[in-house]
């Protein structure tokens, strides 16, 4: 008895039937890749500030886009302090305050800056007098605290997400990521800000 043979039209058919559900398989895994992208570069950065390999940061972090942002909020920080103090050197002031948050932006921003950003309960141990200097995660101290690990997230757009983290009862920081083509890489930090209502 022999089988009987298909037509070269249901012989078509058959293959381009598979391969749409391929391609849709294929589509479906793409969008979820990218959907899931900012907790890959949360969960990246975390994992480049555990184990030490400060190297693997520029994967997640837009530096480029990062260094102005940090720069531009230190310098609107640091004039409202001076203009709050007074004094008739508006000008010069201003002048300083420019020089002053370029010179620890390019400091802050940077794989080590961001290391010690979240360096979690070590950062306070230091800022209280209870660790040396030199003794934090970036130089091999103890381990940091996942500062991603309560943040409260969702996206602002297609291309933006924010996930936001309390710093304290009154203050948060907001971490903003960017969606590069199918990555997404942290573009911006609001520095710690009151709390909204």
């Amino acid at each position: 008895m022999s089988t009987p043979h298909k037509s070269p039209q249901a012989t078509h058919a058959s293959v381009t039937l598979k391969l749409s559900i391929a391609l849709a398989a294929l589509l479906v895994l793409l969008i979820a890749y990218v959907a899931a992208g900012p907790w890959i570069a949360m969960r990246g950065i975390q994992h480049a500030v555990e184990t030490r390999d400060l190297s693997a940061m520029p994967k997640y972090i837009n530096f480029e886009k990062l260094r102005p942002n940090i720069q531009a909020q230190m310098e609107t920080i640091i004039a409202a302090q001076i203009a709050n103090r007074g004094g008739m050197f508006g000008s010069a002031a201003a002048g300083a305050a420019n020089v002053v948050a370029a010179s620890a932006a390019e400091g802050m921003v940077s794989p080590a800056g961001i290391a010690v950003l979240l360096e979690g309960d070590a950062l306070i141990k230091r800022a209280k007098g209870d660790m040396k200097p030199g003794s934090g995660i970036a130089s091999g101290g103890p381990k940091s605290l996942n500062a991603f690990k309560n943040a409260q997230t969702h996206y602002l757009s297609a291309s933006t997400f924010q996930a936001t983290v309390e710093v304290s009862d009154a203050a948060i920081v907001d971490f903003i990521f960017e969606r590069e083509g199918f990555r997404w890489k942290l573009a911006n930090i609001k520095l710690p800000h009151k709390k909204a209502g």
